[in-house]
C-alpha cells in the first residue's frame, strides 16, 4: 500500500520473473537435482 510508480512496477517485474523461474527454470534446468522436476 503506498507503492506507486517506477517502485510497484520493478517490484511486480521481479515477483513475475521469479515465479516464472521457479516454475519453469527449475524443473528444466535443474530437473537432475529435484526429484520434483516431473522427470
Amino acid at each position: 500500500r503506498g507503492w506507486v510508480g517506477k517502485k510497484a512496477a520493478w517490484l511486480s517485474i521481479f515477483g513475475f520473473a521469479a515465479t516464472i523461474f521457479c516454475y519453469l527454470g527449475v524443473n528444466l534446468v535443474l530437473s537432475g537435482l529435484h526429484s520434483y522436476g516431473g522427470s
